[in-house]
């Protein structure tokens, strides 16, 4: 399962620049494709052969378009390592070229003029993913152009009604909850790499978090997305954003059009979170928030000696503290022994050795706020 998933991730990939839509799966490496421009796609090892490497005239071209800004198109080999590694560093790519605009026409300007001219395209965030998601296929007979918008990171707009923030999708996870924070709100998301991790890619990948128990996915907090497609077409998802003559520098100056409640039609915004920019590069994001940032919380660490001891605690949890519940996370003893063997100080050091000897034992972390 691990090697399709990773092989059609490369399929998404390495077809951007023809703006196609995978259909079905027709046997392993095979993928048939209903394109959305005039090439036909059959065998993702072939795709390849349609697309191109950048040249310098495309590099000239790039620089036009981002207006020679210092910094938006990277062309050195020492400017664009850290973007050819994960964070793992068991995933390399051989992309010679970085582009980092700061604006959603920049974003759609690039995917246009890419997939007029055959450049695969791979899109990246804060690169913080394990694998190998946002790296360029090393393999491919043509060198992808990479896409960060790492520097689109702006939080343009604060709604204190509806208790939504609306921001540009480059924006650092750990930004946006102190932002947050300031307003008496929460981000109802929290991960591990919220100081390097960026909000669309957060979205593009419908990362979890530890607050799941009580806020859910991503799909229940985003309610709207601006979406740039493959061709460069713009996407507005429940999100309208207009210059206002306020002059509170509170309110960004921007007024955002976004419905907290919206029933009407098809909720297209959904096909985007968690589609990993195979579909479309998110650019903005309309996050709702909390309603009050907690002023204190209570952390517990159990140990169980089987998993049927871990199932029975997740209802205990949930009937004794009731709304409060905000995380419920398991550890395995295999995680427990590996955490024990790399850190000092771990949880391990709880459970006596001869106990931890003769016990399998399962750790379950609870918050509750």
């Amino acid at each position: 399962m691990a090697f399709a998933v990773a092989s059609l991730r490369s399929v998404a990939r390495r077809r951007w620049g023809l703006a196609a839509t995978l259909q079905q799966v027709s046997g392993p490496g095979r993928l048939t494709a209903a394109p959305f421009s005039s090439a036909v796609l059959s065998n993702h090892y072939d795709t390849g052969s349609l697309l191109r490497s950048p040249t310098p005239d495309d590099v000239n071209a790039f620089r036009e378009m981002l207006g020679q800004s210092p910094g938006s198109v990277l062309t050195s080999l020492e400017d664009v390592e850290s973007y050819n590694t994960d964070w793992t560093k068991h995933y390399q790519g051989t992309s010679s070229l970085v582009l980092r605009p700061k604006s959603t026409k920049e974003v759609s300007d690039i995917l246009r003029y890419c997939d007029d001219h055959y450049l695969g395209v791979v899109p990246q965030a804060g690169n913080t993913g394990l694998v190998g998601g946002s790296i360029p296929v090393a393999s491919a007979p043509a060198q992808e152009v990479i896409l960060s918008i790492e520097r689109m990171n702006q939080i343009t707009s604060w709604n204190p009604t509806t208790g939504i923030i609306t921001g540009q999708a480059g924006g650092i996870l750990q930004d946006w909850q102190d932002y947050a924070q300031q307003k008496g709100v929460m981000i109802p998301v929290d991960l591990g790499s919220k100081g390097s991790c960026l909000i669309g890619g957060t979205v593009s990948t419908n990362a979890g978090g530890q607050y799941y128990a009580r806020y859910k996915s991503l799909h229940a907090n985003v309610v709207g997305l601006e979406v740039v497609l493959a061709g460069g077409e713009i996407l507005r998802l429940n999100l309208q954003e207009t210059t206002s003559n306020n002059n509170d520098k509170e309110s960004k100056n921007n007024t955002v059009l976004c419905n907290l409640k919206d029933n009407t039609g098809y909720d297209l915004k959904h096909l985007f979170i968690g589609a990993e920019g195979s579909l479309g590069i998110v650019t903005k994001v309309a996050l709702w928030c909390s309603s009050a940032y907690p002023t204190s919380r209570c952390a517990v660490l159990c140990a169980c000696t089987s998993l049927e001891q871990v199932q029975e605690c997740l209802p205990v949890a949930r009937r004794v503290l009731g709304e409060t519940l905000a995380a419920f996370e398991f550890m395995d003893q295999a995680v427990t022994e590996l955490v024990a063997a790399n850190c000092s100080g771990s949880i391990s050091g709880m459970i006596p050795q001869q106990q931890r000897a003769m016990t399998t034992i399962h750790f379950i972390h609870i918050i509750a706020f």
